[in-house]
């Protein structure tokens, strides 16, 4: 009973964020939008191009595109 009690308030959370990144989206002015795609597209690509680490092996970052000191000082 639990389980289905989580799953109903994780599946209402999931939703309500949708909705509000999507209400957010839509107030947000269009030269906003293409003045950011750009370097938003850019950094999406960096955050999963593999990158070298100081003693030379490849990783990639493991929580995607979340911003994280690490990755500003990288």
């Amino acid at each position: 009973m639990a389980n289905g009690l989580y799953a109903a308030a994780e599946g209402r959370a999931q939703e309500a964020q949708r909705a509000g990144l999507q209400a957010k989206k839509d107030e947000q002015p269009a030269n906003t939008i293409r003045s950011y795609a750009l370097k938003q597209r850019k950094w999406r690509v960096w955050c999963h191009k593999p990158c070298a680490g100081p003693d030379g092996t490849l990783f990639t970052w493991p929580d995607g595109k979340l911003i994280t000191p690490d990755k500003l000082t990288a």
